[in-house]
């Protein structure tokens, strides 16, 4: 869709946990494109949208997502 429509930048909303892997995702989706992805990651369960500021099981969870 972002292709078919040309679009020239993206926000990509999601939560904390799943913006490093769902960033990643979309940047080799639109690899060779000069689309812009500005990430924007919401607070959902414990995790904060600082990634300096999680703890031990945070991390640990993050590791396995990724």
């Amino acid at each position: 869709m972002i292709r078919s429509h040309e679009l020239q930048s993206v926000l990509l909303v999601t939560d904390s946990y799943h913006m490093p892997r769902s960033y990643m995702l979309l940047k080799l989706e639109l690899m060779g494109s000069d689309v812009a992805v500005r990430p924007w990651p919401v607070e959902g369960g414990c995790f904060g949208r600082n990634p300096l500021a999680w703890r031990g099981l945070q991390k640990k969870r993050v590791y396995n997502e990724m």
